[in-house]
């Protein structure tokens, strides 16, 4: 009895021996296969993270759509009371945005008040002379500097233009001696026809040098003009009876605050420079804004070509090739814009595209030729001869404010200051209308293929 007993009790602890042995395995085998789970999941997120940042690296850093855009800013401070709306197509002159002046008139009125009470303190030679000598805004030592610049510019461009002459001049010399040749062999034709196409972008290079070089020999000749009359008005200033020279100083400064008054009204609205296209508003009515800000981006409805300055790290800009091709998305994530893009010039290559750039304004008019006008005007209407005095000046500021459009659509060409390179990534098929709705500063993306 006590045998068979101790037998069931030891039949009783193999069998817990054998379980205990099964539950270990188990157990073993459960953790052998987590470990397996875990290695896997963290194999499959080095795999994802390392293609991630493979893609990221072959990505631009940044990049901004600058060929084709014009960015419109705010000329003054204050609450907006109209904005053109996306999408919009505009005619030159008609109104992008427009800010509240209610308050710059007021202060107009009364200082027009002012300027004609110390007007009648005054002769009436002396009082229109100092109204059409502050008509120009520029002082005499800065209109004599920019009549330097601007004769500097003129020499550059006549050299340039000199230069592009001369070279399409040895070009055709070349293409007469291999027509003279014969041209009839395989590889003369195919140098023919090269050079050919070479020629006819000289062309182009020779018109675009030309119209530079008059555009900067107007430019000087405007500049060398005001400063003759700024000049002759300032010496008669000077000359004139101690006795009026204090009611002279008080007329000066209520002239000036009337122009700054005349110019910040002028400023309240900006128009289209040309025809073209609202694409993305940053301001609406109500808001306020400061000076600068960016209210609205238009795009000119001359633009021949669009592009994207997109900035690459130094080790990708230097496997990038003219022609290449790339990827550029636009817009929200979740639902981009799918674009095809090549590279335009690259930084040192001394290639540039043909597109057509947005035509830029050059130096505003600054009030020459109306200036003479105003010296003739009774000190009873300064107010009105002030303003139509500034309206050259300040119409061209209103209506092409932002001047460095044509530094923009030139393309960057110098690093950032992360050090990252500007490529043009052009986009020869892209319109304006696919851009409505989206912001050319934002969530752009450029992938080297």
């Amino acid at each position: 009895m006590a045998g068979s007993k101790n037998k069931a009790l030891e039949l009783q602890a193999d069998a817990h021996s054998r379980k205990a042995d099964c539950n270990i395995k188990a157990r073993s085998k459960y953790k052998i296969l987590k470990l397996l789970i875990a290695l896997a999941l963290i194999c499959i997120a080095g795999a994802a993270l390392y293609l991630g940042l493979g893609s990221a690296r072959r990505q631009s850093l940044h990049a901004y759509l600058d060929g084709g855009v014009i960015e419109i800013s705010a000329l003054t401070s204050g609450v907006v009371q109209d904005v053109a709306r996306p999408g919009g197509k505009v005619q030159a002159g008609e109104v992008l945005l427009q800010m509240e002046a209610l308050d710059y008139a007021r202060e107009a009125l009364e200082t027009d008040k002012k300027v004609k009470e110390l007007a009648a303190s005054v002769p009436a030679r002396y009082s229109s002379v100092l109204a059409a000598y502050l008509a120009i805004p520029q002082g005499e030592d800065e209109l004599a500097l920019l009549v330097e610049a601007a004769a500097q510019d003129e020499k550059q461009a006549r050299d340039q233009l000199e230069a592009i002459s001369a070279r399409q001049a040895a070009f055709a010399l070349q293409v007469r001696a291999i027509e003279l040749k014969g041209g009839n062999t395989a590889q003369d034709k195919e140098k023919l026809k090269n050079m050919l196409a070479e020629e006819e972008l000289l062309q182009m290079a020779v018109q675009k040098a030309y119209v530079r070089h008059e555009e900067a020999s107007l430019t000087r000749a405007d500049f060398e003009k005001q400063l003759t009359r700024k000049q002759n008005w300032g010496r008669t200033l000077r000359a004139a009876p101690q006795q009026i020279q204090g009611p002279l100083a008080q007329l000066r400064e209520a002239f000036k605050q009337m122009y700054e008054l005349e110019r910040r009204i002028l400023d309240s609205v900006i128009t289209a420079p040309q025809d073209g296209l609202v694409l993305f508003t940053l301001l609406k009515s109500g808001d306020k804004a400061a000076k600068g800000d960016t209210a609205l981006y238009f795009a000119p409805a001359s633009q021949q070509e669009m592009w994207v300055t997109a900035y690459f790290t130094p080790k990708l800009a230097a496997k990038l090739q003219t022609g290449q091709c790339c990827a550029v998305t636009m817009g929200h994530p979740d639902n981009p814009l799918r674009l095809e893009g090549r590279v335009g010039a690259l930084p040192g290559s001394g290639t540039a595209s043909t597109g057509g750039a947005a035509t830029g304004v050059g130096v505003p008019h600054a009030g020459g030729g109306t200036a003479a006008g105003s010296a003739t005007s009774s000190p009873g209407t300064m107010a009105g001869t002030n303003a139509a005095s500034n309206a050259g000046t300040s119409t061209a500021s209103n209506n092409t404010q932002n001047a460095a459009v044509s530094a923009q659509n030139a393309g960057a060409t110098t690093p950032a200051a992360d050090g990252s390179i500007p490529v043009r990534i052009l986009l020869p098929d892209l319109r304006p209308e696919r851009l409505i709705g989206l912001n050319p500063k934002q969530n752009i993306t450029v992938t080297p293929e």
